[in-house]
C-alpha cells in the first residue's frame, strides 16, 4: 500500500494503524510531479516539487506506541541540497516524546528517507528526530537539526533499539569469544594487549577526574 501526501501542512499526531509485511510494505510518499497517486484531479501544484512546497507532518510521523508494526517506510522522495528542499518535514513532534519520528512501540524494517527532521523553532522543535525499537532501522539522505533537549530528558539524533542484543553479539557468545576474557571477541585481543588497553582507560579517567577538580577549585569563590 502506497499513500501521497501532497505539499502543505497537517496535523499528524494520529499514530499510523496499517501494518506492512515482507514484499508488501506500507508506504507514504510526498506526492511529486514525477510521482503521484491517481491523475484524476492531479495538478502539479501539488506537488512538493511544484509550488505545493514540503509535505508538513505537524505532531511528527507516529508509526505506533504500544502495539509492533513492520516493513513501513517514510519517504520524501525529493531534496535539493544536503540541508533544504526534502519533500517531507516532521515538525513539533508526536505527544510528550517529541520525536519527529516515533516508533515507541516496535516497528522492524523501518525506513526514513529524503525528510527533514527537526525544527528550530520553540513550538515545533523536536526532542529526537528518530526515536523507537526495532529491528532493522534505515535512515538515509535526511537532514535531522535542533533536536535538542531543551529541559527534556533525550536530545538526540536518532535514538532506536533493538529489543535485544544485535545477532553479530549473539553470536560471539554463544562460541564462547566474550572479549578480554576469553581473548578474542569484537576485537581480536591476542593481537592487542589488554593490560594496556586498561592501563590507557584508567589514565583517561584519572584525567578527566583531575580536570573536574581544578575546575570546581577555579570556580570556588575565594
Amino acid at each position: 500500500m502506497t499513500v501521497f501526501i501532497a505539499g502543505g501542512a497537517y496535523d499528524s499526531s494520529a499514530a499510523q494503524g496499517v501494518s506492512g509485511s515482507s514484499g508488501s510494505p506500507v508506504t507514504y510518499k510526498a506526492a511529486t510531479k514525477a510521482s503521484h497517486g491517481t491523475n484524476t484531479g492531479w495538478q502539479d501544484s501539488y506537488a512538493v516539487d511544484g509550488g505545493a512546497g514540503q509535505a508538513v507532518l505537524r505532531g511528527g510521523f507516529n508509526v505506533e506506541w504500544s502495539g509492533k508494526k513492520s516493513f513501513t517506510t517514510l519517504d520524501g522522495q525529493v531534496r535539493t541540497s544536503l540541508t533544504s528542499g526534502h519533500g517531507i518535514h516532521c515538525v513539533k513532534g508526536y505527544a510528550g516524546d517529541k520525536a519527529a519520528v516515533f516508533a515507541g512501540g516496535q516497528v522492524d524494517d523501518l525506513t526514513v528517507r529524503y525528510c527533514e527532521l527537526g525544527d528550530e523553532s520553540a513550538a515545533d522543535y523536536c526532542i529526537d528526530g528518530v526515536q523507537g525499537k526495532g529491528h532493522r532501522l534505515l535512515v538515509e539522505y535526511c537532514f535531522i537539526h535542533d533536536c535538542d533537549n531543551r529541559g527534556d530528558s533525550h536530545g538526540d539524533g536518532v535514538l532506536y533499539n533493538e529489543p535485544r542484543a544485535p545477532e553479530y553479539f549473539r553470536e560471539l557468545v554463544r562460541n564462547g569469544h566474550l572479549g578480554a576474557k576469553t581473548g578474542k571477541g569484537f576485537y581480536d585481543w591476542y593481537a592487542k594487549s589488554a593490560d594496556e588497553v586498561r592501563s590507557r582507560r584508567d589514565r583517561f579517567l584519572v584525567e578527566v577526574l583531575r580536570g573536574r577538580r581544578r575546575e570546581a577549585n577555579s570556580a570556588t569563590p575565594a
